[in-house]
């Protein structure tokens, strides 16, 4: 059994390291950049496709998030659209290979999380997940 004399950061590196294999490992099977993968996690916290929200979710410049898109839109899982009300606006939606995309992706988050549930137990899962999201909210007010 580990003895816990590491701080926690000491404790977070290799966390983050499994998380890195894991989403290098889905970025490679759905041929993905970092950037346009972290367009579809981000997906699930933000309201609506809109560059200025998306750029803000993903913590990068909206000049960033233009270029991300272009490739999105190249690729052929976002399309834009000129807004019927306000000509001035672009509208962004998922293509429908886009949103088989993200399903993918989501269906693949679901199931790691289901086998992890399965080794720690429903209650136990639970609390971890409680605490990481405790941890990060400390780390952001730490990082404001």
């Amino acid at each position: 059994m580990r003895v816990m004399n590491d701080n926690i950061f000491d404790l977070l590196g290799p966390l983050r390291e499994k998380c890195e294999i894991y989403d290098q490992y889905l970025m490679k099977k759905y041929k993905l950049n970092e950037s346009e993968y972290s367009f579809f996690i981000s997906l699930k916290k933000c309201d609506g496709i809109n560059s200025c929200i998306m750029a803000k979710g993903m913590g990068i410049s909206l000049s960033r998030i233009s270029r991300v898109i272009d490739n999105l839109v190249k690729k052929n899982l976002l399309e834009r659209t000129i807004d019927e009300n306000d000509r001035r606006s672009i509208k962004l939606t998922l293509t429908n290979s886009g949103v088989l995309l993200s399903k993918k992706i989501n269906k693949e988050l679901s199931k790691n999380e289901a086998l992890l549930i399965k080794k720690t137990g429903l209650a136990e899962f639970n609390t971890l997940k409680q605490s990481v999201q405790k941890l990060s909210d400390l780390l952001s007010q730490i990082n404001q």
